[in-house]
């Protein structure tokens, strides 16, 4: 009878066990840190650059208050708000490199309580398919390194996102027109929390209650409610009317921070 081929019977040459490190494929280099895609925004004093961040966030609250919450656009957003879990940013990019947004991504990565983050970048001139490629290629670098339960996801805001009226899913762009390019990280720990159970998850039923859940109808994914749910939202407000008041939004913010950079008195400052 043969020996049981077990690690006890195996031998090995010491020369295939030096060289088995070398035969392991190397670890993927991580993604590169992606270019700015726009110009670099010119230094300005501290207290015009306060009013600028002061203009920003008002003119993102009136999009999330008076219509993502208004109307219901994210079952989420006023219940995260009311926790303490929605936090905001403005970055006024003025730096040559995407570093400080990198920074930046991991500090919201190592506190938990940022479920949903927003960094709003006003004054940039960028096309909304370029800065959704740079949202995308920034939270890729930005992941990289960090624990699974610490990653964020990303969705891109742009005041110019193209979007389709021809099913649910090709109109939720519209819904992302933030006023100022923006850049939203969601905690990939806590979308995974917001989506169990809601796709078909497994449960324990009693024998009472089989015939009852075998009649009722297959729950539709999360995101397919949602995204059906917005449409339907959308055309009873009409779609236009929609767009129109979300460039209001962005037009009375562009008037805003005209007239911020523009105020003299903060020339008056930067020469004391």
């Amino acid at each position: 009878m043969s020996a049981p081929n077990s690690a006890a019977n195996q031998t090995f040459d010491p020369e295939d066990i030096r060289t088995w490190p070398r035969l392991r494929p190397a670890p993927m280099p991580p993604p590169p840190l992606p270019a700015l895609p726009f110009a670099p925004l010119p230094p300005l004093p501290p207290d015009q650059t306060e009013a600028l961040r002061a203009a920003a966030l008002h003119a993102n609250d009136r999009y999330l208050a008076d219509f993502v919450e208004a109307y219901g656009f994210c079952p989420y957003a006023r219940k995260g708000r009311r926790l303490g879990q929605v936090f905001r940013y403005v970055h006024y990019a003025s730096d040559a490199d995407a570093r400080p947004l990198v920074h930046l991504l991991h500090e919201v990565a190592a506190d938990r309580r940022q479920l949903v983050v927003q960094v709003i970048v006003p004054l940039v001139e960028v096309g909304a398919e370029a800065w959704t490629r740079f949202c995308a290629a920034l939270v890729e670098h930005g992941n990289c390194g960090l624990e699974r339960d610490d990653r964020l996801a990303t969705a891109a805001l742009h005041p110019k996102l193209n979007y389709r009226e021809d099913n649910p899913f090709s109109l939720l762009t519209l819904f992302r027109r933030a006023p100022d390019p923006t850049i939203q990280w969601v905690r990939m720990d806590a979308v995974r929390a917001l989506y169990a159970g809601r796709d078909g998850g497994t449960r324990a039923v009693s024998p009472e209650e089989v015939d009852a859940l075998l009649a009722r109808p297959p729950m539709t994914p999360l995101y397919d409610r949602i995204a059906h749910t917005n449409a339907a939202m959308a055309r009873r407000l009409r779609v236009a009317w929609v767009e129109e008041l979300l460039a209001g939004f962005r037009a009375d913010a562009q008037r805003e921070y005209q007239r911020i950079l523009l105020d003299p008195r903060f020339d008056e400052t930067e020469g004391a």
